[in-house]
């Protein structure tokens, strides 16, 4: 006669697409409702949402030797000339609208490469938002 154990781990191997499939769409939908709940924050609060972009843009900011204004415009133009490198074109999709510039390596994890251009793709709205959530 099988052990428990043994019997678990034969039900977890036959089904395990399908749970990792369920457990996929549960993960999925509290993110959206965490996603809309923090947009409705930021909605609803738009001083404290611009003080928090404004202290991080300081932040990464004061590690380029730049103040904030010079940052943020560094970051525009890094993003316009993202944008033109990948000839105004999603590199995931090929869509021409709604389009991103969408930093490899995360800014909040290395700030120093916030401008550098390898570091940057192009990406329409769509697949933005599936690789960030």
């Amino acid at each position: 006669m099988k052990t428990k154990q043994l019997l678990d781990a034969e039900f977890y191997q036959r089904h395990k697409e399908r749970i990792k499939l369920l457990r996929k769409e549960s993960y999925y939908k509290n993110r959206e409702f965490n996603i809309n709940r923090v947009k409705q924050y930021q909605k609803n609060n738009p001083y404290i949402t611009l003080k928090a972009n404004l202290k991080q843009l300081e932040k990464h900011g004061k590690i380029l030797n730049m103040n904030t204004y010079e940052y943020s415009f560094a970051i525009q133009s890094w993003s316009k000339t993202i944008k033109k490198l990948d000839k105004n074109m999603c590199k995931l999709c090929d869509s021409r609208e709604n389009l991103n510039a969408h930093h490899i390596q995360p800014k909040q994890d290395f700030p120093e490469l916030s401008l550098d251009l390898d570091n940057g793709i192009t990406l329409c709205k769509e697949c933005h938002n599936k690789i960030h959530y």
